[in-house]
């Protein structure tokens, strides 16, 4: 019988060499891209509220593609301007300014009849605020656009976004959060223990 001794170190008490080790390795482990399923929820979400059709997406650290397509009724395509927006709050404006909902002490909630959220609506992750943005600043009067470019538009911002959050999850800073946040220990040579 043989006993071997490994003394272990936190990522902050490696050299600065066996940190870029540990991220390196970190990197090269193949690890998943964590939020695909939220993202896809919030897409999903939205296709269901909107009449547009995704037919393929894809996205990494470095790249993104979405193909989209109008499948609304076709007066409605190219309603735009001061007409789309009253289709837009006549058709979606409860799902998209819902009425804010506060938790009484008591235990129950009530709903406001003047304030309205709108963060996160369909589905509660970040996503949902990517997707319906391009709609809210052309709510605010700051794009002008027909109905199917919006939609298209905000198809695009979706997966600009999930580009950017695959591409971050890949850089040092985000390595080095996970890694503390999750106590992982490490040899001496920057090697998960």
């Amino acid at each position: 019988m043989k006993t071997i001794e490994i003394t272990l170190y936190k990522f902050n008490e490696l050299s600065s060499e066996a940190q870029e080790t540990a991220i390196n390795k970190w990197r090269e482990s193949d690890t998943d891209y964590f939020f695909a399923s939220d993202n896809e929820a919030s897409l999903k979400a939205f296709t269901e509220i909107f009449p547009i059709k995704v037919n393929n997406w894809s996205y990494d650290a470095y790249s993104h593609s979405e193909s989209s397509q109008y499948n609304g009724e076709a007066d409605h395509q190219t309603l735009s301007g001061p007409r789309l927006m009253a289709f837009i709050h006549n058709n979606y404006g409860n799902m998209l300014y819902p009425a804010k909902t506060y938790r009484l002490k008591s235990g129950k909630t009530r709903k406001s009849r003047i304030i309205k959220d709108t963060e996160m609506t369909m589905t509660g992750y970040y996503m949902d605020n990517v997707l319906l943005d391009p709609i809210y600043d052309f709510l605010k009067g700051n794009v002008n656009i027909d109905f199917e470019d919006l939609l298209e538009s905000c198809v695009y911002a979706w997966g600009k976004a999930c580009q950017a959050d695959c591409y971050y999850q890949q850089t040092p800073e985000y390595i080095k959060e996970t890694i503390e946040a999750n106590d992982y220990d490490f040899t001496i040579e920057g090697e998960i223990y």
